[in-house]
């Protein structure tokens, strides 16, 4: 395994989740924990499986595993948006995303202080918020300097006449998996 790797031999997942290397390799043959042969014969597991498997027998994370664990708040009115944000959120197996949908600007901006995501969503059109102040006050606060705002709307007139402060990147929807992974890509990787 390299550092910075996403797929694990048994003996390093056993060293992370403080059990033996029989303990993961039952996991496996049993089926709880699915895994991929290489040629030679050894067993790898992805760390995304590892991930899910621990979050279905509800056991810890382990910090070395929880590095890459990506918060993403989506203010939105729109309740069809979350299931087509985590198709386009699969394109990346190798961070783990945990994503809460806010409805509400004033509980949004609570939450986004006590939660301190990675990436903020804001879909432009939300009711009752003014889009351009809200992303104004986000970017005056120090504390969230790398968080990044991605700006979405259904209308390509707002995209495009947009006054947004922060700089955010916009993207119209239904936007392609593809456009949400470059931006995402530019982010999680710098």
């Amino acid at each position: 395994m390299t550092k910075g790797s996403n797929v694990y031999a048994v003996g390093k997942v056993a060293t992370i989740l403080d059990v033996s290397r029989g303990t993961v390799i039952r996991w496996v043959e049993e089926g709880k924990l699915s895994a991929f042969k290489l040629p030679s014969g050894h067993i790898r597991i992805k760390k995304t499986v590892i991930i899910d498997f621990l979050k279905q027998y509800n056991m810890p994370i382990p910090s070395e595993l929880k590095n890459k664990i990506q918060k993403i708040m989506v203010l939105t009115g729109d309740k069809e948006m979350l299931p087509f944000i985590n198709r386009s959120l699969k394109n990346f197996p190798e961070y783990v995303f945990e994503t809460m949908v806010m409805d509400d600007h004033i509980n949004a901006s609570f939450t986004l202080g006590i939660s301190k995501p990675d990436i903020f969503m804001l879909d432009l059109r939300i009711k009752n918020c003014c889009s351009e102040d809200l992303i104004r006050d986000i970017s005056m606060m120090k504390e969230w300097d790398n968080m990044m705002v991605l700006l979405f709307s259904g209308y390509d007139e707002e995209v495009e006449t947009g006054n947004y402060a922060r700089g955010g990147v916009v993207l119209t929807k239904p936007w392609s998996s593809k456009q949400l992974k470059k931006q995402l890509d530019a982010h999680l990787y710098d």
